[in-house]
């Protein structure tokens, strides 16, 4: 919760990403990823099977004039087969670039969680972040785009639901996502 309430704290002053292009401002940037696996494992006795996974992130920051971009992100995995669905969330602050459309973000993660099943999860994780991607300005207040999102976390604990470990853990992504950018 302490991590929360910093992040809201530097947000709040500094609140997104100026994808528009404008002499700088206020953002909410959301980006989302969808994708689906059909896995046919027939032969080996387990039929055929259907997982989900929808990733977003939610930045919030200002950007100046100069192209200089201070923030806060959230960001979250949802993934399942429709009967075991788990979800992962990480949360840091923000600082990048933004010139002609083109952008450049790093994150330093502060808190991150891995659900693993309903009861066992990866907690006290934190870890950075890296995105690079092109917004198109729609209007002045509204930009599209797409990104490289790379994100690296490393955890300390393994929660099984009744007990705390110690646990060196670490998972790493990098995934495409669409960009929608919303200035003011």
């Amino acid at each position: 919760m302490k991590h929360l309430l910093l992040l809201i704290l530097f947000a709040l002053p500094a609140s997104a990403w100026a994808a528009s292009g404008k002499a700088g401002g206020f953002s909410v940037a959301p980006s989302i990823l969808y994708s689906t696996t059909n896995m046919d494992l027939t032969e080996i006795g387990s039929g055929e099977v259907e997982s989900t996974s929808t990733y977003y992130d939610l930045n919030l920051g200002y950007t100046w004039g100069n192209g200089l971009y201070v923030g806060a992100i959230y960001g979250a995995r949802t993934s399942g087969d429709g009967t075991t669905d788990t979800t992962d969330t990480y949360m840091g602050a923000s600082v990048g670039y933004s010139n002609n459309g083109w952008i450049a973000v790093l994150h330093y993660l502060v808190s991150a969680e891995d659900e693993l099943s309903a009861t066992v999860k990866l907690i006290e994780g934190s870890g950075f972040g890296a995105d690079l991607g092109y917004m198109w300005s729609v209007s002045n207040w509204f930009s599209i785009g797409m990104a490289l999102n790379y994100r690296s976390l490393s955890y300390k604990k393994y929660d099984n639901g009744t007990t705390e470990v110690e646990a060196d853990t670490s998972e790493s992504s990098m995934l495409p996502f669409l960009l929608l950018g919303f200035s003011f």
